[in-house]
């Protein structure tokens, strides 16, 4: 009850595709399991035209996404690996503290994760586990297809990621109900979007990370982090 593939050897990406339909606008909703040991990940692509043009949403066994576009075969990046938000109730270390501190050490048994993508022309909303983690604005591709993609990386020889749900809804109003909830509706954890800003800051993108930054301090006291955090997008952008 579930599509299993395994990948054989290092650092390869690879993906299952429904060959069937394309899609502009949709909803797209899966529940993983990522693999148990090692370091690797798994997602969804979508707007997927070809092996060379594609946007894919991948989370880690380490606790983190990325949401990037291949254009032409050219890979671009519009969402560098950004902490997931821990699961409520969580103590103990995070993700990249554990990391840091076990360089190279397998990752625990985790419960299968649910993703979330709402696209609804040029904007993107991503979610994971029933919590709101980024949105972001893009027109590098207008439609394509669907597909399950995992990533092996360096430390084991073989990984197998599952899929055990999978859903696409292209109905224009579900999508404008999705997009508008998850976008105005539901309340967003600050600290979510100002993770988001700091990694759009990274990836030179400030005008996007000011959004980010300015819709969090909405919702919560600014601090000495946030503020600076601001200020530093404000000088990339030349607002002195």
């Amino acid at each position: 009850h579930a599509l299993e593939p395994t990948l054989k050897r290092r650092n390869l990406f690879a993906w299952v595709e429904n060959p069937l339909y394309r899609y502009h606008d949709f909803v797209l909703e899966a529940e993983i399991s990522l693999p148990d040991e090692g370091y690797s990940s798994a997602g969804v692509l979508f707007r997927y035209v070809n092996e060379s043009s594609y946007y894919y949403f991948l989370v880690s066994t380490r606790g983190y996404f990325r949401f990037d576009v291949v254009f032409n075969g050219s890979p671009m990046r519009l969402i560098d690996w950004t902490e997931l938000p821990r699961p409520e109730g969580a103590v103990g270390e995070s993700p990249s503290e554990a990391t840091e501190a076990e360089p190279g050490a397998p990752s625990e048994p985790s419960a299968p994760v649910k993703l979330l993508v709402v696209a609804n022309g040029t904007r993107f909303t991503l979610c994971c586990n029933d919590r709101w983690i980024a949105e972001i604005d893009d027109e590098t591709i207008e439609s394509g297809g669907v597909a399950f993609g995992a990533q092996n990386y360096d430390e084991r020889d073989t990984v197998t990621a599952s899929m055990n749900r999978f859903l696409v809804d292209s109905r224009g109003l579900e999508v404008e109900t999705f997009h508008y909830r998850w976008r105005e509706a539901i309340p967003v954890d600050p600290d979510a979007r100002l993770r988001l800003a700091r990694t759009l800051l990274a990836a030179e993108n400030p005008t996007a990370a000011i959004i980010q930054i300015r819709k969090a301090l909405k919702s919560t006291p600014p601090d000495a982090d946030s503020l600076f955090l601001l200020a530093e997008c404000q000088v990339n952008l030349g607002l002195n």
